[in-house]
């Protein structure tokens, strides 16, 4: 029996090739079956369908029919891999996040073969910004039948989202900025990142707000898209506070000068305080508000509390005044000089003019004013301005006084010019030296005289003369006047009103050594 393919089988086809039908002819005419030796493949009737790759071997036979013994032709068939894609889908995620589950799509499958496609990557959470590759992987059945060919996607990381807030803060006008704070938020990855902050205010910045700017500095930091938003730094306003002093004036005077303080001011700001009052000078006996006013630049920026203060008005008072002495214990050696200033107190107005001289002073000791005399005037005009007066006490040795000490003091003779340079002794020599020359000369014509006993009596007489010439003279150097004895004096210093009043004093314990 000889059979023959009517239609040769090919000798490769792909897996998923379509099913084809063997045909082949026997010369006894038998009718000729179909079978598969070995391989992939599945035969029905005439139809060889192929399941899988590989080699496949099939045959055509006959039986043995009358005398044809049975035939059998064979055929080898080689099912090759069909062809199947695999594409990764690209995919994005954040810096810091977790890669996403990758997909991926296929082609070129057969025989209703389905897969599923994954995928792969070196990307890490860690991994900076920047594109990575996606490897794709099929599973499902029959994969072994394909040549698979992949084609990569591609993981984009992009930025993570960084928020960096500064806090808002508040401070008063003139103070130093305070210490600026904030929030940092989408760190990811454990990365760190500080915080600085920048304002345009400074301590000299008006009242209002400043913007607060952020800044974050740190590893990684171009992974992120940093978004910042500003905080608010609010100046407020500075207390200051304005205080008026108290002050007091009798009825009917012009009020005083007031004055005040201005405390809490910053930057080198200065002020001017005036000041009101509803009381004039018939206003009543009473207390009358005294309202603090400021004035100056960048006044706007404080909070301004004013502290009024009160004029209290007195009852007039009689004028007056009052004497005193700084020091009022004097310690003087003799032919020293002691000091002492005279404090002459005013009240309620006094208009006077007061005569100062010294009483109860020790012998040779003077009292001196600035005008060089022994007493002094001086005029209280009604305003009560306080007047010193300095007074030196002088003591004297056994040495004239200063020609102002001699002219101060009363002349046997009668006042005396205060330019005059004359000793009150010398006018008393100048009337008795003629007359002791004259009784000399008496002397001298007493013929009844025995002329030893004249020239003994003209003897005396010159002797006397010249004695009180020496005298005089010695009067003239101090010896009228001698030294200031050492004794403890109470001096007192008197103050003698020109137009009536109470005539003050003020006493002077003084002590004079030798």
């Amino acid at each position: 029996t000889t059979i023959t393919w009517t239609t040769t089988p090919p000798t490769n086809v792909t897996y998923g090739a379509k099913p084809i039908t063997l045909a082949a002819t026997d010369n006894s005419g038998a009718t000729v079956l179909y079978q598969v030796i070995s391989g992939p493949a599945t035969i029905s009737g005439s139809t060889l369908s192929f399941t899988g790759v590989g080699a496949v071997t099939i045959e055509a036979y006959t039986n043995a029919s009358g005398s044809y013994n049975s035939g059998s032709l064979t055929a080898n068939i080689a099912v090759n891999k069909a062809a199947l894609t695999v594409t990764a889908n690209n995919a994005t995620r954040a810096y810091g996040a977790a890669n996403p589950t990758f997909t991926g799509t296929y082609s070129g499958a057969v025989n209703g073969d389905t897969f599923t496609v994954s995928g792969s990557t070196t990307a890490t959470t860690t991994s900076a910004v920047g594109t990575y590759s996606i490897t794709p992987t099929a599973a499902g059945t029959n994969l072994s039948d394909y040549t698979v060919t992949t084609v990569n996607g591609a993981l984009t990381v992009t930025k993570a989202a960084l928020t960096v807030t500064a806090n808002n803060a508040t401070r008063a006008y003139g103070a130093a900025n305070p210490t600026f704070t904030g929030t940092v938020k989408g760190a990811v990855n454990g990365d760190t990142f500080t915080e600085t902050f920048s304002t345009t205010a400074t301590a000299g910045s008006a009242v209002g707000s400043y913007p607060i700017t952020p800044t974050a500095v740190g590893t990684h930091l171009s992974d992120y898209t940093v978004t910042t938003t500003n905080g608010a730094l609010t100046v407020t306003k500075a207390p200051l506070t304005v205080t008026a002093n108290n002050f007091s004036r009798a009825y009917g005077a012009a009020n005083p000068t007031f004055t005040g303080t201005v405390t809490g001011m910053v930057n080198g700001d200065t002020f001017t305080e005036t000041f009101s009052t509803t009381a004039t000078a018939s206003s009543a006996v009473g207390s009358y508000p005294i309202t603090p006013t400021v004035t100056g630049a960048n006044l706007s920026d404080y909070t301004v509390t004013t502290v009024n203060g009160t004029l209290t008005v007195s009852a007039a008072s009689t004028p007056s005044y009052t004497l005193a002495a700084t020091p009022t214990a004097l310690t003087i050696v003799a032919g020293q000089t002691g000091n002492t200033t005279l404090t002459i107190t005013p009240t309620g107005g006094y208009n006077n003019k007061l005569t100062l001289n010294c009483l109860n002073l020790p012998s040779s000791a003077y009292c001196v004013f600035p005008n060089g005399a022994q007493s002094t005037t001086v005029t209280l005009d009604g305003s009560n301005t306080v007047v010193t007066v300095p007074l030196n006490i002088e003591t004297n040795v056994a040495t004239a006084p200063p020609l102002a000490r001699m002219q101060a003091m009363p002349s046997p003779f009668g006042p005396q010019s205060p330019s005059s340079p004359v000793s009150p002794i010398l006018p008393a020599l100048a009337f008795w030296w003629p007359g002791s020359m004259a009784g000399l000369a008496a002397f001298g014509r007493r013929k009844n005289l025995p002329k030893t006993r004249q020239r003994m009596l003209q003897l005396c007489l010159l002797v006397l003369m010249t004695g009180a010439l020496a005298a005089g003279i010695s009067g003239c150097k101090g010896g009228f006047f001698g030294p200031t004895p050492a004794a403890i004096s109470n001096v007192t210093v008197q103050s003698v009103p020109a137009s009536g009043g109470m005539t003050q004093t003020v006493h002077l314990n003084l002590t004079v050594t030798q």
